[in-house]
């Protein structure tokens, strides 16, 4: 930003690469300032002059096109990969050029793999061509800026927060604790260490679109308040107004005041917060914005309430698609940026404390685990080294500090009997619960065990409201979070039974946000200090259902959710819970989740265990049944999922009523029996699902899906003309509908139906236009859909290789391939589709003549394969199609493209003659 705050001027296209592409760069950048475009060459050169770092990074945070040209020096320069990431993160349209003597993807890492998934790497073809493709992909960001639909037109009154100005607070009042100079508000500490970030979320700030988001997320400590609080008051010098958005109050507060001058609304503790985020999000589209505004959350990480976040609306999906994320790596792993942070802070301190300068303030090296921990260090050795203590802890030397402090101030107000231990079981239990009120906060007081009296709590309830003051609560406890965390985990360790056995955990009088608030403390503390999981595994195993259904919600929202799921998981298989406890426990845990998904599964078992038996269940008891099937197969349990999904039907067809839900559930029905390998049963639901939206004319996604699922039935069936009719038809309906980026899953089936009728022609058509979507899909979210994009270039590798272009079907099963090995560690069955395409890739090479190396390929899926015995048919299906190939291999010398069949499930490998089999990666989806 320039120093009256307008944007600085803004290059159309950075070029990054290596040294010994700078001649190429330079040609490049001629070629395209003579085409009227300006474009800024983030090489050694540029990152060499002072504060060119800086300089790159805003430039590429600003820019519409990045080019990266990727020689064999570059993909070894971690200078380019950092620019690379960059670009992905903010959402720049890149533009990867392979320089001669680079063969993508052979030889690149998995980080460059999982960066360049979202665009498609072209061999660079000299100056003039390359200028051309920038302009033409110019234009199409353009056109697509200008697509974007204005918002509406008035302001919905959403309610569930409370506006306030977030550069309020100031610095630490005469009173404060030395607690309140770690706060980001304190104003104490200088932002130290983090200038990249913040040139990252100015430069978003000040693009031209009307509204942005973004998710910043790092570890406790790591300085996403402070960093927020930095930005806020560059862009407050600015001209525009800062917004931190809170739980309390109407979220149309906040709105309201948008006005003339551009935005900037925060969301701290966003995780904690999604609903308000939820609600203020689908308020914007009902805005008219006539300046900028810009919603920055801050998260420990984007988990399972981000996607419980992102999926709650068509609306909140599309705002939130495409914003970018932030992370803040650890800068306490760096001994020279964490020397320079402590001698920054100890300085800092100094001065505010008004203390004289001394020798003794040169900064010595402590490893520690965070940005805080090296603040809070600094404070801790200047208050020991200007302020001598009679005792201190070493292990924890500030809290010492604070204790000694209020100790000081309970004596000033006549509480001198008050010891340091006593005190820290006062400050724990208002940390931990917070009160809403004096009369709250003597009653929580009052259950410590202590020698006070009511007239002394109310003195202590009094000091600690002007102490440890809260913002929408009368006390907030100890802060910030990080030693909030240190303090429970000091007082776990002396005086187990105050946590564990606190009486609140089994009151009906404790107020839920207080149970939410007590068990995220501890789960996150439980995280970094192990001797407060024994604890809150006491807490949830003697819990009552509030407190059950509290630890279910805190597990979405905390980065580690299994300190609450394994012994939640536990407690559910040996206590009894009312079916009703068990549905509204369920209703807390995402559709779409995998570290939940077998306590979400157990919770359906509970939920459905009082249902009347099979024909006597209305249609509303039939949907649960349904819903509970969804959550069993989910969490791997086949038969269970199967089971209940027949049973369910069963229920539907009998009120005699075909209705589009039955016809929903005879789908899902079909996914079901295929998972457990029953693939002749599963073709009858999925025929009569499609027959009830033909015959009723329902259109849309719905009937889109079911022609899709059936398709892959008749797939698997060998019925490839019928097969071929239904995707077609998906893709028509999938087209007609206008969801963006549905009709990816029937052109992969379609790739796979092509193959297996040997139009290989069409197969390669249809993959590049699924390879094509996909990879703008995984341009938004490379998490989600980078499965996806393995699994179509996978099954168009062999239609480019029968085609003839060898080098090109190369290219995609070696990407595939690549991406796999990112995507195998997430769950079972991405593994399982990595062992397929290092199948197909065996396939491939046999029928290139290199039988050697299709061999070991088989071998290498074999061992991927292995471990997954879990998957039941479908491990033992590919592992037969497996020791089938290697049989071939063994009796015959050469193989062509007429010894190829696909792997089919009505045609056991055994059965399947003198030919290679091919596996497909096909795709289903649930209705």
């Amino acid at each position: 930003m320039t120093p009256d705050g307008t944007p600085p001027a803004r290059h159309e296209v950075v070029i990054c690469c290596s040294g010994e592409d700078e001649a190429t760069t330079a040609a490049i950048a001629e070629g395209l300032l003579g085409d009227g475009l300006r474009s800024f060459i983030a090489g050694p050169e540029a990152s060499a002059r002072p504060d060119g770092g800086l300089e790159v990074i805003k430039a590429l945070s600003a820019c519409d096109v990045a080019v990266f040209l990727l020689s064999a020096t570059a993909v070894g320069d971690g200078r380019v990969l950092e620019s690379l990431a960059l670009a992905v993160g903010e959402r720049r349209r890149v533009v990867p050029l392979a320089m001669p003597g680079t063969a993508y993807p052979e030889g690149l890492p998995a980080q460059w793999m999982y960066w360049l998934s979202a665009a498609e790497v072209q061999p660079y073809r000299g100056r003039d061509e390359t200028v051309a493709f920038v302009r033409r992909t110019l234009g199409e960001v353009t056109s697509a800026r200008r697509a974007v639909p204005p918002r509406g037109r008035r302001l919905r009154g959403a309610t569930g927060a409370r506006a306030m100005d977030a550069l309020g607070g100031g610095r630490a009042g005469p009173d404060a604790p030395p607690s309140a100079l770690l706060r980001a508000q304190s104003r104490a500490m200088p932002l130290i260490g983090r200038d990249k970030e913040l040139a990252r979320l100015e430069s978003w700030a000040l693009r031209d679109d009307l509204f942005g988001v973004r998710l910043v997320t790092g570890a406790a400590g790591q300085g996403k308040s402070r960093l927020a609080r930095e930005l806020g008051e560059h862009l407050a010098a600015a001209g525009w107004q800062v917004i931190e958005i809170r739980r309390t109050g109407p979220v149309s507060d906040a709105l309201r005041r948008l006005g003339d001058r551009p935005s900037l609304l925060v969301v701290d503790y966003a995780e904690t917060q999604a609903d308000t985020v939820a609600e203020l999000v689908e308020a914007m589209t009902d805005l008219d914005l006539f300046a900028a505004v810009r919603l920055l959350l801050l998260a420990r990480g984007a988990g399972e309430w981000w996607t419980r976040l992102v999926s709650r609306s068509a609306i909140v999906e599309d705002l939130l698609a495409s914003a970018g994320t932030l992370t803040l790596s650890s800068l306490a792993e760096n001994r020279e940026a964490s020397t320079a942070i402590y001698s920054a802070a100890r300085a800092s301190f100094r001065a505010t404390l008004g203390l004289p300068a001394n020798e003794a303030d040169g900064a010595t090296y402590r490893r520690q685990r965070s940005i805080f921990d090296i603040i809070e260090s600094a404070l801790a050795d200047l208050m020991a080294t200007a302020i001598p203590s009679e005792r201190t802890r070493t292990a924890l030397p500030l809290l010492e500090h604070e204790r000694r402090y209020v100790l000081g101030a309970a004596a000033d107000e006549g509480l001198d009997g008050l010891d340091g231990v006593e005190l820290d079981r006062f400050l724990t239990v208002l940390t931990l619960f917070g009160a809403v009120s004096e009369r709250a906060a003597i009653e929580l007081l009052s259950t410590v065990d202590s020698d006070l009296g009511p007239a002394e709590l109310r003195k202590l309830a009094r000091l600690c409201r002007r102490l440890y003051p809260g913002e929408d609560r009368y006390i907030d406890g100890v802060r910030p979070d990080s030693l909030a965390e240190k303090l429970v985990a000091q007082v776990v360790i002396d005086d187990p039974a105050l946590i564990g056995e606190h009486a609140l955990w089994r009151s009906s009088a404790v107020l839920p946000e207080q149970l939410r608030r007590a068990l995220i403390i501890l789960a996150r503390a439980a995280a970094t200090y192990p001797a407060v999981l024994p604890q809150l595994r006491r807490i949830i195993e003697q819990a009552r259902f509030e407190t059950l259904a509290a630890a279910i919600e805190v597990s979405t929202l905390v980065p580690d959710p299994s300190v609450l799921v394994d012994q939640l998981d536990h407690v559910l298989q040996t206590q009894a819970h009312t079916p009703d406890e068990a549905l509204d426990m369920l209703a807390l845990v995402p559709d779409e989740t995998v570290a939940l998904a077998e306590l979400a599964a157990r919770l359906a078992r509970v939920a459905i265990g009082g249902l009347p038996p099979e024909g006597a269940r209305s249609r509303e008891e039939a949907e649960l049944l349904l819903a509970a099937s969804n959550r069993f197969s989910d969490a791997g349990w086949g038969l269970e999922a199967a089971n209940a999904a027949t049973s369910a039907v069963k229920d539907l067809a009998a009120t005699r009523n075909e209705s589009e839900r039955l016809a929903r559930a005879r789908s899902n029905l079909s996914n079901r029996l295929w998972e457990i390998g029953r693939v002749e049963e599963a073709l009858t639901p999925a025929r009569r699902s499609v027959d009830w939206f033909t015959t009723f004319g329902a259109g849309g996604p719905a009937a889109a899906t079911a022609e899709s699922n059936l398709a892959f039935r008749l797939v698997e069936m060998g019925a490839l003309d019928a097969a071929l009719d239904h995707a077609a038809n998906a893709l028509l309906a999938f087209r007609a509908a206008g969801v963006k980026g549905s009709e990816a899953t029937p052109l992969n089936n379609l790739t796979c139906i092509s193959v297996a009728r040997r139009d290989y022609e069409a197969a390669v058509r249809y993959g590049s236009e699924a390879v094509r979507i996909r990879r703008a899909q995984a341009f938004d979210n490379r998490d989600r859909f980078l499965p996806f994009i393995a699994r179509t270039l996978a099954n168009t590798a062999p239609a480019a290789l029968a085609t003839g272009n060898v080098v090109g079907a190369r290219k995609l099963i070696a990407e595939a391939r690549a991406l796999q090995e990112i995507t195998a560690r997430k769950a079972p069955i991405f593994a399982f589709e990595q062992a397929e395409s290092a199948a197909i890739d065996g396939v491939m090479l046999a029928v290139s003549g290199s039988t050697a190396e299709a061999r070991a390929a088989f071998e290498v899926a074999g061992h991927i394969l292995s471990p997954l015995g879990a998957l039941g048919d479908l491990h033992d299906r590919l592992a037969g199609a497996l020791k089938h190939n290697l049989d071939v291999l063994a009796a015959r010398d050469t193989v062509g493209w007429g010894d190829v069949a696909v792997v089919r499930q009505d045609v056991p490998s055994h059965e399947a003659g003198p030919v290679l089999l091919l596996p497909q990666l096909l795709e289903y989806k649930d209705l």
